[in-house]
């Protein structure tokens, strides 16, 4: 009756680590805390209109852009940025440039932010500039990449 018993306890013991070890979560399923950069870094050519106030200012036909990963989820628009602030955040296709007070003087400030969202290998642009003195940017556009 005692070999019986620590048979089944083995067995038993034997059974629990078959369960533990089968529910250990697979290494190649883990989620990244740091966003992959890699979905939208780049070179990108394509039209970009700009605004003034709301109204076409001008549109940039063959505009270039390009998009560098600088690590911990951040990337920054080496070449070809439209405004002041290149430095964004990227959470899957999309690049944000967070509110930021790019200029600032006696009086005077601009505030710029932005996004770039990343379809297929099309990035759709839409930043922004204002300044205290009440002119308002903004570049939209459709770049490919390349």
């Amino acid at each position: 009756k005692n070999q019986k018993t620590i048979i089944m306890k083995i067995k038993l013991l034997f059974f629990a680590l078959f369960i533990i070890v089968s529910c250990k979560k697979d290494d190649n399923n883990k989620v990244s805390s740091v966003p992959s950069v890699s979905n939208v870094a780049g070179t990108y050519v394509g039209a970009v209109t700009t605004y003034i106030n709301g109204s076409v200012s001008q549109v940039l036909p063959n505009h270039t852009m390009i998009i560098t990963d600088i690590g911990n989820g951040k990337a920054s628009i080496t070449s070809g940025n439209l405004i002041i602030t290149s430095i964004g955040n990227v959470s899957g296709n999309i690049f944000t440039i967070p509110n930021t007070v790019a200029a600032s003087g006696q009086g005077f400030s601009v505030v710029e932010y932005g996004s770039a969202t990343l379809n297929g290998n099309q990035l759709s642009i839409d930043l922004h500039q204002e300044n205290s003195g009440g002119l308002i940017g903004q570049w939209t556009g459709v770049l490919t990449k390349q």
